[in-house]
């Protein structure tokens, strides 16, 4: 049974937390701090080799940040305003 292991980092102005899940999977939150953190966006990853899923959002205030799960589910991250974003198509070859 694989365990989830979190690590946080705050760097420029980003609180991260990087969330393992296992060997091929992973999640990452990136929410905004700082004196203008309310003008930025949230960000939610999940990660595996061949995949990615983005979710963008509003800021997320930093009692809400703290409440936060590595693993949220979809309904969890609909609750905290966090849109799936689409990845644009790959530039058309010549």
């Amino acid at each position: 049974m694989d365990a989830e292991i979190s690590r946080t980092l705050v760097l420029k102005n980003y609180y991260y937390l990087y969330t393992w899940i296992s060997p091929t999977r992973c999640t990452l939150w990136a929410i905004p701090l700082g004196p203008h953190a309310s003008e930025a966006s949230s960000y939610f990853l999940i990660l595996t080799p061949t995949e990615r899923e983005k979710f963008k959002g509003p800021a997320l205030d930093l009692k809400e940040a703290s409440t936060i799960s590595g693993i949220p589910t979809y309904a969890q991250l609909a609750v905290l305003g966090m849109i799936k974003q689409e990845d644009p198509p790959p530039p058309k070859k010549r």
